[in-house]
């Protein structure tokens, strides 16, 4: 799964205006700098998370996700951003981003849901928790509040609660959230939520533009169906690869039948927040459970590019602990 680039490059940014040079974690996920200064790259969310909980570390700022989502700079999260900001009222907004989070990160998944005569907008991450998802997800919801209050152009606003899912960071005071949302913070809840009266959801905001939001709705589309088909061209041709070639699957190979090079290549799976080797994973996970009932383990190695049977086994248990951290 991926992230989009913009924000991990403000995470970066912040961290080193503290001091913190996050340079190896990126080069150990082999992503550079200049990957995060393109306006349509994308990064691995395992690296998105690893920097987030080492910048918290390194910075000694346990509450460096509402610290971020004051500082955070405006347009990071492109299009997604400017649709928002186009809308009509807080409600049309909130709809909006439920439609388009996973635009910003396929494992990102928002809800609206009705609160008395307000409503509740729920933020979900479709992956196992970690310490970086924690300060990720009150990065999110600062973020939203924010985002409306510059929408609104009035600095005041504030949600009627903030639920925080994960337990309060012992060294933070609560005052410190409380103050920056402008309401009451739950910690230990169900999911992470902010939760707004029915006044504030039907305030207009400031920059409504029916006309240029459907130029940007249909961009994201586009955005969108773009980057499925590349994955999926890509998916086709690991998994001739794996089952014709005798060289086995190489960027190269994939990027000769593709008619790219294998730089251009390179170059965009790392726009997409891809690699060749989560694809292989991907392919062989699919195929396994394909052919596992037809093939003896041995064939079933030999048919997937494992050096043997035990590291078949190895993949299997890591693929059956995957789904287990994936279910509810």
């Amino acid at each position: 799964m991926k992230v989009m680039a913009g924000l991990t490059r403000a995470v970066v940014d912040a961290a080193q205006s503290e001091g913190v040079d996050l340079a190896d974690l990126l080069a150990s996920f082999g992503v550079s700098r200049e990957t995060l200064d393109r306006a349509d790259a994308w990064v691995p969310v395992e690296l998105h998370e690893a920097i987030w909980q080492t910048a918290a570390e390194r910075t000694g700022r346990r509450e460096l996700g509402i610290w971020m989502a004051a500082r955070f700079p405006p347009g990071l999260t492109g299009v997604v951003e400017y649709i928002l900001r186009s809308c009509a009222t807080v409600r049309d907004a909130a709809d909006s981003w439920c439609r388009l989070a996973n635009l910003v990160s396929p494992c990102i998944e928002s809800e609206l849901l009705t609160e008395g005569k307000g409503i509740r907008l729920v933020w979900r991450l479709l992956r196992p928790e970690t310490a970086g998802t924690r300060v990720w997800a009150e990065f999110a919801l600062g973020r939203t509040v924010r985002l409306l209050r510059e929408a609104i152009d009035d600095p005041e606003l504030a949600p009627l609660r903030v639920e925080l899912s994960h337990q309060a960071p012992a060294e933070v005071a609560l005052a410190s959230y409380e103050s920056f949302f402008g309401c009451p913070v739950v910690f230990g809840c169900s999911e992470y939520a902010t939760v707004w009266s029915a006044t504030i959801v039907a305030r207009r905001l400031k920059g409504v533009d029916p006309v240029m939001r459907a130029t940007l709705e249909a961009r994201a589309v586009d955005l969108s169906a773009g980057a499925d088909a590349f994955r999926d061209s890509v998916l086709h041709e690991v998994r001739s690869l794996l089952f014709a070639s005798p060289n086995g699957v190489t960027l190269a190979a994939i990027a000769q039948r593709l008619n790219l090079s294998a730089r251009s290549l390179q170059r965009r799976l790392e726009r997409e927040g891809l690699s060749v080797r989560g694809l292989i994973d991907d392919v062989r996970r699919v195929e396994h459970e394909r052919l596992q009932s037809s093939l003896t383990q041995t064939a079933l190695a030999e048919r997937l590019g494992f050096a043997d049977g035990s590291a078949l086994r190895k993949a299997r248990k890591r693929w059956e602990q995957s789904t287990r951290d994936k279910l509810p």
